[in-house]
């Protein structure tokens, strides 16, 4: 479904007045004229469009599109008619800047702060936003170009609408060829300068990616074609070569943890990475350009689905030497939630029992063998296919959860792992010792449950943390660890990945190979 205000500001953002006068061409460069009009310009596009006034609006834009977009008129009617749906109630600009390519031409960035709804839905922020002008039959008009859009926005801050991809390269390139024909009708020289700006500029690198626009099923993830991330000075830029596949992309991809919508789309899913650092922030000390590397991507990073992504030094580790990038992909989330939920939680020490649901899934196989490690009682759970895998992962006790219940096996357990919820976390209450504590990665423990059979219980939240990672990587170097893929897709195949992990019964961890392993 359409978003109207969305649609708007992509129209607006590629047709919203710039700084010039009407009437002269301008003169290629800035001017304190040209700048101060463009709060004016810009007011009466905006203002036009508050108001609803399609035909005022309309006017501000070009006619004649100089051979860029013929029918761009046609599909600005259609645009326009959903003004009627959404409703933009304030908005202000500020960091505006202005350059001309041409004498009549002029290309403006700003930001706009917007309070708005459409179709129902709150909208409001702040978007990087931009606009061509070119300067026809004595006034200054919009370039408007329905296809590419001409958007120089931040298309990540619109919402739900796909609006195309590299957004910031079709419009340099409008740029270009709006220039060249405007210097073939009027005789008259484009600046040099700027044009070459612009052409390095509109080759910003690129790289393939799994987005998503909107939430939903698999079906919303995209292969696309989007402009690679650059590092800030506290991030390290990695080339991607393996990424792991993990149930929780799945509820981000389906909006569980954005309930109020605020989250910018598009996402790129994916918290596991392995690969080669390509760059580093100024601010970096611990890695450098080269490294191997494997991390754990945050939220608030650009996610591993991609050719390449940012972490920061507090989600990374230099890679285990005895792994594969594959197999390495395999460890982060999966391993740092089993080494949080055992080790820094539950505190759990040699000589007590642990007893791990879904012990043949990715957490419920590290937290086996970190158990292990720690020289603990192990008492898994899983399917009749997965006793064997159990077993050989280090349990001590394998049960069968479709032939025996788990209570019936397990009695004065130190801690619980839980990764099932419902039933099997209710059942598990009347399993653990007094002073005891259950560790839920998916629900929070009942208060009236653990005061009734005196233990604690807590829902874990997983937090990135490199010097954690780096110690899984030494037991996984020392063969205390064994990192088990059951299958590996390209990366363009993520829906299929995703699909695989929904079915609950994955043995090991499924990696999407992203890109070569060095040679």
């Amino acid at each position: 479904m359409k978003k109207p205000f969305i649609l708007y500001c992509i129209t607006l953002i590629a047709i919203a007045p710039v700084c010039f006068s009407q009437g002269k061409p301008a003169k290629a460069g800035k001017s304190a004229a040209n700048e101060s009009m463009v709060g004016d310009l810009e007011k009466s596009a905006w203002e036009a469009y508050k108001n609803k006034q399609a035909d005022a609006f309309k006017a501000l834009m070009s006619k004649d599109y100089y051979g860029v977009y013929p029918e761009g008129m046609k599909t600005l009617d259609t645009e326009l008619a959903d003004m009627a749906k959404s409703d933009l109630r304030d908005y202000s600009f500020s960091d505006v800047k202005v350059v001309f390519p041409h004498p009549k031409m002029a290309v403006m960035t700003y930001k706009a702060k917007v309070q708005a709804t459409a179709d129902g839905k709150d909208i409001s922020g702040t978007y990087n936003c931009g606009s061509i002008w070119i300067q026809q039959g004595g006034k200054w008009v919009g370039a408007f170009h329905s296809e590419a859009k001409m958007q120089y926005v931040e298309t990540a801050r619109l919402g739900p609408l796909h609006v195309g991809a590299r957004p910031r390269r079709l419009h340099q390139l409008l740029v270009m060829r709006i220039a060249r024909q405007l210097t073939l009708l009027a005789g008259l020289a484009a600046s040099p300068v700027l044009l070459t700006t612009l052409k390095a500029q509109s080759a910003t690198p690129t790289m393939k990616a799994v987005v998503i626009h909107q939430y939903g099923g698999p079906e919303v993830l995209k292969y696309e074609d989007i402009p690679r991330p650059e590092p800030k000075d506290d991030q390290l830029l990695i080339r991607v070569i393996a990424a792991g596949v993990n149930p929780v992309d799945g509820m981000i991809r389906s909006g569980m943890f954005d309930k109020e919508g605020k989250r910018a789309f598009p996402i790129i899913l994916g918290g596991d990475v392995a690969g080669v650092v390509e760059k580093v922030g100024s601010k970096i000390t611990k890695f450098k350009a080269g490294d191997p590397v494997f991390a754990y991507v945050s939220l608030d990073n650009s996610g591993g689905y991609a050719e390449y992504a940012l972490v920061t030094e507090r989600e990374a580790a230099h890679k285990p030497k005895s792994l594969t990038y594959v197999q390495a992909a395999a460890v982060p989330i999966v391993a740092m939630t089993a080494w949080q939920a055992l080790v820094d939680t539950a505190q759990l020490n040699a000589g007590q029992t642990v007893l791990v649901h879904g012990g043949s899934g990715g957490v419920g196989s590290f937290a086996i063998q970190i158990a292990k490690a720690r020289r603990a009682k192990v008492i898994a759970t899983a399917s009749t296919a997965n006793q064997d895998f159990l077993r050989q992962l280090g349990a001590d006790t394998a049960i069968d959860y479709t032939k025996q219940k788990f209570e019936d096996v397990a009695k004065n357990v130190d801690v619980v792992l839980d990764s099932i919820g419902g039933d099997t976390l209710a059942r598990s209450y009347g399993v653990v010792k007094k002073g005891g504590i259950i560790v839920s990665l998916v629900a929070r423990p009942k208060e009236s449950e653990l005061e009734k059979h005196g233990i604690r219980g807590i829902a874990l939240n997983v937090e990135p943390n490199s010097e954690e990672l780096a110690e899984i990587g030494n037991l996984i170097d020392n063969k205390k660890i064994k990192v088990i893929v059951s299958q590996r897709f390209p990366l363009s195949e993520a829906i299929k990945a995703q699909e695989q992990v929904a079915t609950g019964h994955t043995r090991g961890k499924i990696v999407l190979k992203v890109g070569d392993e060095p040679k």
